[in-house]
């Protein structure tokens, strides 16, 4: 969507409900792996997770279902920089008199297909003087079922969390055993574009 709105970035996101799902079982990183005891799967879990979370970071999109809260200064059009978004729950905002009020649906619009997300009110609220961060946005984004994340995604999920499991200590004798992937690159087709 194009238009001449000036949207407010949040001034924190915060996951409110983490997601419950791994991108890659454990079983599917040991099979990569040809790992077949079960000595290191607790480790392997938590290389999983953090190969998730580089690969987020880089891409600038969600990938397990996971719930945040936006925090804004104001109540005015606002931008949401996470993507897949699949719903908006609420937007509440501490009023004059410092109590939180919820904003009906039909007070607002919204664009959740592009990124950045964005919405639009349609009536003016007064956030409360003394309170920063007093606009909250509750909202879902990431993907339900992890069946549907791209195959790619997952396969490099799977190479970054591979290499942390093979280069646990990255020195060896004052060298570098430093991985020659470069997944910056491998990511690259999948990194959501921002303009500010």
């Amino acid at each position: 969507m194009i238009d001449d709105k000036q949207y407010i970035k949040p001034a924190s996101i915060k996951v409110s409900v983490a997601p419950t799902d791994l991108v890659v079982t454990v079983n599917e990183l040991k099979t990569h792996l040809r790992v077949s005891h079960s000595d290191d799967d607790t480790y392997i879990q938590s290389l999983i997770k953090a190969a998730t979370q580089f690969v987020e970071q880089y891409t600038r999109q969600v990938l397990p279902e996971t719930t945040f809260i936006a925090y804004y200064d104001y109540v005015s059009d606002l931008e949401i920089t996470r993507y897949p978004i699949s719903s908006i729950t609420s937007i509440q905002y501490y009023d004059s008199s410092n109590s939180l009020q919820t904003i009906d649906s039909q007070y607002y619009e919204t664009d959740l297909a592009d990124f950045p997300a964005r919405v639009w009110f349609n009536k003016e609220y007064e956030v409360y003087d003394f309170r920063p961060a007093g606009c909250l946005v509750t909202f879902v984004a990431g993907y339900s079922d992890v069946a549907d994340i791209d195959a790619g995604l997952k396969q490099v999920i799977m190479m970054i969390a591979a290499d942390m499991y093979d280069q646990r200590m990255n020195m060896v004798h004052g060298s570098s055993s430093k991985s020659v992937i470069d997944y910056g690159l491998l990511l690259t087709a999948w990194r959501k574009d921002y303009f500010a």
